[in-house]
């Protein structure tokens, strides 16, 4: 049936992306907003990207009422495990938009082209959140990988952001590689490429040996988006390179929409009886104790956060490998309060270089003197990080230990906890430098503008509110995860 010159199931497919219609709409309104305004206003595509942003997620709400809808020949699938970390995206990337605004390197007249490349890559996660054929993930993949390479690089006078952009290019363009060769595996023996239709194939036929090869094949491009060991080697000079909002930007919505299309092509497609979760266990005791052991030797916060995240993503796998409804539920509330907890420490990172012109550890000396409240806050963060009672990093360490135990993995969660300890330590250098530093480099108050102010404070709120009153964010993650589990996971 046709209305007007589209077929009514594209209309119907726009309409359930609308979020993602959206988003394309906004970077070309951004793109005009640069043409039309001048020099002196540019820093204002910031906020009208910010408020498009805050709309969007207002239609991505109407992704949690959704009953897992195809669109586009099953290439895209609307659902809320896609709501879910499209909102994550969302946010963080509001959040980026708000630290940019205060972000001194960045020049007034590259503005409306940054802006524009945030939008875009936010398209992109988006759509790798949805996707459901393995065409449609290669090519989001592709599509936020190229622009991260330039957001990465964007300080072009900046030596340490050019490198840092080469390194993430060679190793990315590697990485993709890698992943279409697995993928053809798939799609050669099952003869299809979507999701549902491998399902089918994998009921009748099962898994053989080499569809479990593609697959894990394929967990090359998975583990470079999420800076999983061994595929971590760009993530800390590609975010000590990048402009600082973009780290921030690039260490959450990069690996959550990551962890949404592993989540998503290893629960979807991959039988119980694959036996391939002992690589996964083994993938993440690795990237959690390499993450760790190499931030103990960082003296640049951008570093030190850098192997801070992969450690996190460590975390992230052992909830994965447990499968199940526990196993995703944990991997969603500590993707959640991954979010908030980085985005704010981030957020004072942004804050401390602004004012010592340095991402140097040790100039954070003298910040509990000269602002108490905001070094108490910031201590806060850390202990999140570290995953201390009472703060969301403390809750979500416990959900994913809790089904690394479920799933009969403790040596998994006793490497989990000792590593834990480790992370104790060189979070907690940090706050001996602000708190019993002899030399002060700080000595006037931490000003905060209005949007730094507005990520920390939303920010601390909610990595309060995860752990004290976690049944509302329970009840979600249930809600998001009914509808993924598919035949081969089923209760």
């Amino acid at each position: 049936m046709m209305q007007g010159f589209l077929p009514i199931e594209m209309l119907q497919g726009l309409y359930a992306l609308a979020p993602e219609v959206f988003v394309l709409c906004l970077a070309f309104l951004v793109i005009a907003a640069d043409i039309i305004l001048p020099l002196k206003s540019k820093r204002r595509i910031l906020d009208i990207a910010a408020l498009g942003l805050v709309f969007a997620m207002l239609l991505t709400y109407g992704n949690f009422y959704q009953q897992g809808a195809y669109y586009f020949y099953n290439a895209i699938i609307v659902d809320p495990f896609a709501g879910f970390f499209k909102i994550i995206i969302l946010i963080s990337a509001v959040f980026m938009l708000m630290m940019s605004r205060d972000y001194k390197p960045l020049e007034d007249n590259k503005i409306g082209e940054y802006t524009s490349l945030v939008v875009l890559v936010t398209l992109g996660m988006m759509l790798m959140a949805g996707a459901s054929d393995l065409l449609m993930l290669f090519l989001s993949i592709e599509f936020v990988s190229i622009t991260f390479f330039v957001l990465v690089g964007f300080l072009r006078k900046d030596m340490k952001s050019g490198e840092g952009a080469v390194k993430y290019f060679l190793l990315g363009a590697f990485s993709s590689a890698v992943f279409v060769y697995g993928a053809s595996f798939l799609v050669g023996i099952t003869g299809a490429s979507t999701f549902p239709s491998i399902q089918k194939y994998l009921v009748i036929n099962g898994a053989g040996p080499l569809f479990i090869t593609g697959l894990i094949i394929m967990l090359v491009g998975f583990g470079f988006k999420i800076a999983m060991v061994p595929f971590h080697m760009w993530a800390p000079d590609a975010y000590e390179g990048a402009p600082t909002p973009v780290t921030a930007f690039l260490s959450v919505a990069s690996k959550t929409a990551g962890v949404a299309v592993l989540v998503r092509t290893f629960i979807a497609i991959l039988p119980e009886n694959a036996n391939v979760n002992l690589i996964l266990a083994i993938l993440a005791a690795l990237t959690m104790t390499v993450g760790n052991l190499v931030a103990i030797t960082q003296n640049n916060v951008k570093r030190l956060l850098a192997y801070s995240g992969i450690a996190h993503v460590g975390y992230i796998m052992m909830g994965f490998v447990a499968y199940g409804i526990l196993g995703v539920e944990s991997v969603l509330i500590y993707t959640l309060a991954y979010l908030f907890t980085n985005m704010g420490a981030f957020a004072f990172a942004v804050a401390i270089y602004n004012k010592t012109g340095s991402d140097d550890i040790r100039d954070y000396a003298g910040l509990s003197v000269a602002s108490p409240a905001l070094a108490f806050v910031f201590f806060i963060f850390l202990l999140s990080l570290a995953g201390v009672p009472p703060t969301a990093g403390f809750f979500g360490k416990l959900m994913v230990l809790y089904a690394a135990l479920d799933a009969h993995y403790i040596w998994l969660a006793v490497i989990g906890v000792l590593n834990s300890v480790i992370a104790l330590y060189f979070y907690a250098r940090i706050a001996y430098y602000m708190y019993f530093a002899k030399e002060a480099k700080i000595t006037e108050p931490l000003k905060l503008s209005v949007p730094l102010s507005i990520i920390i404070y939303s920010s601390l709120f909610m990595i309060l509110c995860i752990c004290i009153l976690p049944e509302q964010f329970l009840i979600l993650a249930v809600r998001t995860v009914k509808l993924l589990i598919g035949p081969f996971h089923a209760l």
